[in-house]
């Protein structure tokens, strides 16, 4: 047995308990308290005395409704950002293994489930349906992963997660709109003409900022400082706190907006409900259809201002902490529109290796190349 003492990138102190198993298997699981790391170790060594946790495997006296079940309980607590799909899949799941073993929920298995999930149909509205997307099941998957790893490592009931050896759909190249200069000066143009007030200065700030639409709208004044010209983002997608700059004509719209002195706690744009964020759905399906836009939704938006910043010049890593992405991939998704600063660089290089020779012509072709080549082609 060892108790591994880990720090994150962040600072945050783990403790990871593991038990060796006379099979060569082990089990394990992760603390934030070494006393709990400690307790632990003293229960699954008495199950392993008492005859409980054989070779590693709790597997046979468990069904996966169980598991899930258990799961469910402890959803609350993980405070996920995606906590109602996640329920949604796991339900999923209880409707298709049922009581089946825990034991006999093999990566087999799993893979026939993931292709009928893949097969069923997803409503989209006026009774009609759509076929599902890969990206769909490959988030049902997910979840059940993240269940039958907390069986493995927290309880100890699996000695290893059969979802990681399950192929996962192949998903298309992720979307990318982004408005030209004409289409924004249209789009900008309808939502200046809209009967919805709140268009305009919220679709300057998602174009300033490359906010999402959900950062945009769950936004309060608090978080504002209209002195500095600075958002600061609290709870993002990716976890992390982030703070977004505005100057210009941005940041004077954003003041502008704010001259009725709201209340710290408001949302910079309120809805209808009381302490709920706008909804512009319609107003901003009204502004695309007035400016001829087809194509474009409003997350397009967060990609119309990473794309004038690829096309700017700007380094993937630049871009990457605009929009406040965690992974590199996601930036790489803009490279190709930085051809022109990246031709600008190479021909800098060029200049600096031989400065001398372009200026003069000078011609590098070794002796006899040309008339080399006029033969070849001739013959």
């Amino acid at each position: 047995m060892a108790i591994e003492k880990r720090t994150s990138q962040k600072g945050r102190v783990t403790y990871r308990c593991r038990l060796r198993l006379k099979d060569g298997g082990d089990i394990s699981a992760t603390h934030v308290r070494k006393t709990d790391a400690l307790d632990w170790e003293a229960a699954h060594r008495d199950a392993i005395r008492s005859g409980k946790i054989v070779q590693g495997r709790q597997a046979p006296q468990h069904t996966v409704v169980e598991v899930l079940d258990r799961y469910l309980d402890m959803l609350p607590s993980f405070q996920l950002k995606d906590q109602r799909n996640r329920k949604r899949h796991v339900e999923w799941w209880k409707k298709e293994f049922g009581a089946l073993p825990l034991s006999e929920l093999t990566p087999a298995r799993i893979a026939a489930a993931r292709d009928r999930l893949a097969l069923l149909p997803v409503k989209s509205g006026a009774g009609a349906t759509r076929p599902r997307q890969p990206a769909t099941t490959v988030r049902y998957l997910a979840s059940l992963s993240h269940v039958l790893s907390i069986a493995v490592d927290d309880w100890a009931w699996l000695p290893e997660n059969p979802v990681r050896k399950v192929r996962k759909p192949k998903q298309p190249r992720g979307r990318l709109r982004f408005l030209d200069d004409d289409e924004r000066v249209r789009l900008l143009n309808a939502c200046r003409e809209s009967t919805s007030t709140t268009l305009y200065p919220s679709v300057v700030l998602a174009l300033a900022t490359g906010m999402r639409r959900g950062e945009i709208f769950s936004l309060r004044w608090h978080q504002v400082d209209l002195e500095l010209g600075t958002i600061t983002l609290h709870d993002t997608k990716n976890g992390e706190r982030r703070s977004v700059y505005l100057s210009g004509y941005p940041l004077k719209v954003l003041r502008t907006w704010a001259s009725s002195a709201p209340q710290p706690s408001a949302h910079v744009f309120p809805g209808s409900r009381a302490g709920a964020g706008r909804d512009i759905t319609k107003p901003w399906d009204t502004a695309l259809k007035r400016a001829g836009i087809e194509g474009f939704r409003f997350h397009d938006l967060r990609h119309t201002t990473a794309s004038t910043l690829a096309m700017g010049g700007k380094s993937m890593v630049e871009i990457g902490e605009v929009l406040g992405h965690k992974s590199p991939q996601m930036t790489k998704r803009y490279a190709h529109l930085s051809g022109s600063h990246t031709r600008n660089v190479l021909a800098g290089m060029v200049s600096q290796f031989w400065p001398m020779e372009e200026k003069e012509g000078v011609d590098l072709a070794p002796a006899g190349a040309a008339e080399s080549l006029r033969v070849e082609l001739s013959g």
